[in-house]
């Protein structure tokens, strides 16, 4: 299919798998056909993404749950799927959100205090500092990210990598 429609092998593998979980599991937790909400795609593409489901699974929560979260908007805007294995890492941000959603969840993770030279620092300087600290990884800490999907700095860099590739279509998009 990507060779003959275009695009990223990756993505396409997502969408479908995204279309499959959103088919089995959000279907399958409507009354009628009509309450099939399919604006809420998105959100299941963002389940795709690395440690979301596995997050999900070791908190003791099913595919099933997503959907039901999903469908009563404890997770909106559907992007807040990224913080998700943070959430529910925290128990009591887990339970904020089983209560209310993400946002709230959100707003009560803690967060790292920010020196003043990283709060005045402009975007320029913060991406040359991150891109440093990326080439300067040893191999030892980039097998450590990769073994735990679900940590928060691969969750940190999993959230920036979708910002930052939102922000570089922006800038490229014709006006």
């Amino acid at each position: 299919m990507v060779d003959y429609c275009g695009g990223r092998e990756k993505e396409l593998v997502e969408n479908i798998n995204a279309y499959e979980d959103m088919e089995t599991y959000y279907r399958s937790i409507l009354d009628d056909d009509g309450d099939f909400d399919t604006t809420r795609f998105s959100g299941f593409v963002e389940l795709q993404k690395s440690g979301v489901k596995q997050a999900i699974s070791q908190a003791g929560f099913t595919i099933t749950d997503f959907a039901t979260w999903i469908h009563e908007s404890k997770i909106y805007p559907l992007q807040k799927v990224r913080v998700l294995p943070r959430i529910l890492r925290n128990e009591k941000a887990r339970e904020i959100f089983l209560k209310f959603d993400a946002k709230k969840a959100e707003a009560i993770l803690e967060r790292p205090d920010l020196n003043k030279t990283l709060q005045e620092a402009d975007l320029g300087q913060l991406a040359r500092a991150l891109s440093a600290q990326i080439a300067a990884l040893p191999w030892s800490e980039q097998k450590r990210l990769k073994a735990d999907p679900g940590c928060d700095t691969t969750q940190a860099l999993t959230e920036l990598q979708a910002e930052l590739s939102g922000l570089i279509a922006s800038l490229n998009a014709a006006e």
